[in-house]
């Protein structure tokens, strides 16, 4: 599999790089993949046997100035629901989604973009209004929580909120979302609550070149960092 990288190279500061948990990003990346829309062994198994070299020629390239993310691989992911169709009651298309991948260099970086956000960002977000993707133990390799603990905390918060006001309650999904996400805005809104500094450049531009375009919008779907940055998003 090759894929192109861009011409555009940016790097990170020697000393903020020897600051970073490695290891940690690697034992996440591993538990990332088992949910990958994009089944690529030979890639994955790049984490499970040679993250040291991987690890090392990544800070080299950062520390050089060098690195240049290439293309995601990206697939369209139907849906469970589907468009409604005539007559009634006949099956219509699955409604889809993007979801991605990246390759090795690229996908440590960003789940290492997460990692230095992923405190900042849970003591940041308001969990009475919030309760997708809570970040679980510092170091525990599943970044968060069950999904069906934190679905569970939803449903309490609204059977208390519908039964203090007439019982009623909204629901609504936010058309585009991930594609939708003004990456500035949210470079900016991580710089407000303290992310690092030295890392916060090199986090915009990488997500403006795996956006492949000049709008500076949309976050990859299907990875770790794209669901912290995504809940973190809506924040404000």
């Amino acid at each position: 599999m090759i894929q192109k990288r861009s011409a555009n190279q940016f790097g990170i500061d020697p000393a903020t790089l020897k600051k970073i948990d490695w290891p940690l990003a690697i034992r996440r990346i591993l538990v990332d993949v088992r949910s990958d829309f994009v089944y690529a062994p030979h890639v994955s198994n790049v984490f499970r046997h040679a993250a040291g070299s991987l690890c090392d020629q990544l800070r080299t390239l950062l520390g050089n100035g060098r690195f240049a993310p290439a293309s995601p691989i990206t697939i369209e992911v139907p849906k469970s629901s589907r468009m409604q169709v005539s007559p009634p009651g006949s099956r219509g298309p699955s409604y889809s989604r993007e979801g991605s991948i990246l390759l090795p260099y690229d996908r440590a970086l960003y789940q290492i973009f997460a990692d230095q956000a992923a405190l900042l960002v849970e003591k940041k977000t308001d969990r009475t209004r919030s309760f997708s993707h809570i970040l679980s133990a510092p170091n525990d390799a599943d970044m968060f929580r069950p999904s069906r603990a934190c679905w569970n905390q939803m449903q309490k918060a609204l059977n208390r909120l519908s039964a203090k006001n007439s019982g009623y309650v909204i629901k609504a999904d936010i058309a585009n979302c991930f594609g939708s996400i003004n990456q500035h805005t949210l470079v900016n809104h991580l710089d407000s609550i303290g992310y690092p500094s030295a890392l916060k450049n090199a986090l915009d531009a990488m997500l403006v070149l795996n956006a492949g375009d000049r709008n500076s919008r949309g976050l990859l779907q299907g990875m770790f960092p794209s669901d912290l940055f995504g809940n973190f998003y809506l924040n404000p």
